[in-house]
C-alpha cells in the first residue's frame, strides 16, 4: 500500500495510510515527551500526563466525557508510556475515521489537567506503582533496567517513584506539556479505511500547527561502562526464581536490529527454538519462556526471561548461558536459519490482521527517524540475512561487558556464587 508524508513547518510529521476495504481504521500519535526528558525530581510525570490527557480535553472535559464519546462509536482508546516515546492510540469503524482523529487531536493538544481529576489519578497511578512493586515481572524488568543503564532516566521506573508521583502539581504537568510536546518529535499516523488523506491533514494541521518547533528540556542517556558481568538478586517469597538474562545491544535503526531479530527467533520464538526445545520440552523445567529485543532511539537490548523452580535455576541458567556461547562460537545450519526467517517474515504479516499493527509499523519508523520501507522490503531484508551475519553479529553483542542477568525470587548464597561462575562469557 503507498503512504503519504506531510512534514508541518514546525516539524510535525503526518502520515496517512490508506487501506482500501479495510472495515476499521486507527490513528496514533508519538511524542518524545517522554521519561528520558525527566528529572529525579519530576520521574514519573511523563507518565502522569499520559493518563491525564486521556482523562478530559477541550471538546471533552471529564472522563465521563470521554468515556461516552468512546463507546457512542464503539471505539477502543490507549496509551502508553514508553523509555523515549509517549503514545496515544484510537481504533473505530473505518466510518468513524475523521471522528477519533479529531478525538485524539483534541486530547493531545487541548487536555484539561482539571485539579479534582489530577488528584483521583494520582490514586490510581499510586495504585498502580504498588501493583508493580507486587510484580515479580515488573520487578524483574525493573531490576534489569537498572542494571543494564545504571541511575540515569532509562534505568528508572517509568511510572516514577512513589514520593515524586505524591508531589507533582497541576502546574508541573501544565509547564511540562507546554515545554515537551512539541513538533520536533510529534509523528501523527492514520491508517484503514474511512477518510481522504488531504481532509486528515487538513484536521491535523489545524490542531497541531501551533506546537512549538523544540522542546525546551533535552533527552538524556549516556552509556553505561561495564567490564564483567553484572548480576543482581532480589528476595521476594515465590514458588519460583524469575530470571532475566540479557545483553546490551543496537538501537532502533541500526542495521544489525534485523539479524538480531533473526537470532532472538533462532534461540527463543517457537516451540522448536532452542531454549524452548531445551528447557521446556526436553529439560521440562519451566512452563513459559521468551526471548525478546528491545530497541529505542540510542539503545536497545535482547534478553531472555523465564521462571523456574529454585532448585532448577543452576541448570536452567547455564543452558540459557551455553545457547548464548554457541551462537558465537558456531554458525547455524542453513535449515534452522531458513526456519527463523519464515517465522519472522510469517509473524510479520500475520500481524497485519489487525489495523493498529499498520500504524505501529509506519509510525514507529517515521519517529526514531527511519526511512520508511514497506513490508516488501523488509522481508527482503530478512531474506538477505546469511549465517556468516548471525555469528558476526553474536560475536558484537554476546560479550562479557554487555552481559546482565536479574533474578527475583529464593536464591541462597550457594546459589548465588554458582551464578556468579555460571554468568559470564569468558569460559
Amino acid at each position: 500500500m503507498k503512504h503519504t508524508k506531510t512534514v508541518l513547518d514546525n516539524g510535525v510529521n503526518i502520515i496517512t495510510v490508506p487501506l482500501e476495504n479495510s472495515p476499521t481504521v486507527s490513528v496514533m500519535v508519538f511524542t518524545g515527551a517522554s521519561p528520558l526528558r525527566e528529572t529525579k525530581d519530576n520521574n514519573g510525570i511523563s507518565h502522569f500526563l499520559e493518563h491525564m490527557i486521556l482523562s478530559g480535553s477541550r471538546k471533552w472535559p471529564t472522563l465521563r466525557d470521554v468515556s461516552l464519546q468512546v463507546d457512542s462509536i464503539g471505539a477502543i482508546r490507549n496509551g502508553m508510556t514508553y523509555k523515549d516515546c509517549v503514545q496515544y492510540k484510537l481504533k473505530a469503524h473505518s466510518k468513524y475515521a475523521m471522528d477519533i482523529t479529531d478525538m485524539v487531536c483534541d486530547f493531545f493538544r487541548y487536555p484539561t489537567l482539571d485539579t479534582e481529576k489530577i488528584e483521583k489519578e494520582r490514586k490510581v497511578i499510586l495504585s498502580e506503582i504498588d501493583r508493580s512493586m507486587d510484580s515479580p515481572g515488573r520487578i524483574l524488568y525493573q531490576d534489569f533496567s537498572k542494571l543494564l543503564y545504571g541511575d540515569q532516566p532509562a534505568g528508572w521506573k517509568g511510572v516514577g517513584e512513589k514520593e515524586v508521583v505524591k508531589n507533582i502539581s497541576r502546574d508541573q504537568l501544565l509547564a511540562y506539556h507546554a515545554d515537551n510536546y512539541a513538533g520536533e518529535s510529534t509523528t501523527f499516523v492514520i491508517a484503514g479505511a474511512g477518510f481522504v488523506s488531504d481532509d486528515v491533514i487538513s484536521q491535523v494541521r489545524e490542531y497541531f500547527s501551533d506546537l512549538p518547533c523544540e522542546s525546551k528540556t533535552q533527552k538524556y542517556f549516556v552509556e553505561k561502562e561495564q567490564k564483567r558481568a553484572g548480576l543482581s538478586f532480589v528476595e521476594k517469597d515465590l514458588k519460583q526464581v524469575q530470571l532475566l538474562l540479557g545483553f546490551r545491544a543496537y538501537p532502533y535503526r541500526h542495521p544489525n536490529i534485523i539479524i538480531l531479530n533473526i537470532i532472538r527467533g533462532i534461540l527463543g520464538t517457537g516451540a522448536s527454538s532452542r531454549l524452548l526445545t531445551k528447557i521446556r520440552q526436553e529439560m521440562g523445567a519451566c512452563y513459559r519462556l521468551k526471548v525478546y529485543t528491545g530497541t529505542h532511539h540510542d539503545f536497545g537490548n535482547i534478553r531472555t526471561i523465564t521462571g523456574v523452580a529454585p532448585e532448577r535455576i543452576l541448570e536452567v541458567a547455564e543452558v540459557i548461558m551455553n545457547e548464548y556461547k554457541r551462537m558465537v562460537n558456531e554458525k547455524v545450519s542453513q535449515e534452522e536459519l531458513e526456519k527463523a526467517k519464515n517465522l519472522q517474515i510469517s509473524n510479520m504479516y500475520m500481524s497485519l490482521e489487525n489495523v493498529w499493527s499498520y500504524s505501529s509499523w509506519y509510525g514507529w519508523q517515521d519517529f526514531y527517524g527511519q526511512d520508511i520501507i514497506s513490508h516488501e522490503q523488509r522481508e527482503e531484508q530478512i531474506k538477505a540475512v546469511t549465517a556468516e551475519d548471525i555469528q558476526r553479529v553474536a560475536k558484537d553483542v554476546f560479550v562479557e561487558n554487555k552481559l546482565n542477568a536479574s533474578f527475583v525470587g529464593n536464591i541462597n548464597d550457594e546459589q548465588k556464587e554458582q551464578l556468579t561462575k555460571i554468568i559470564t562469557m569468558d569460559s
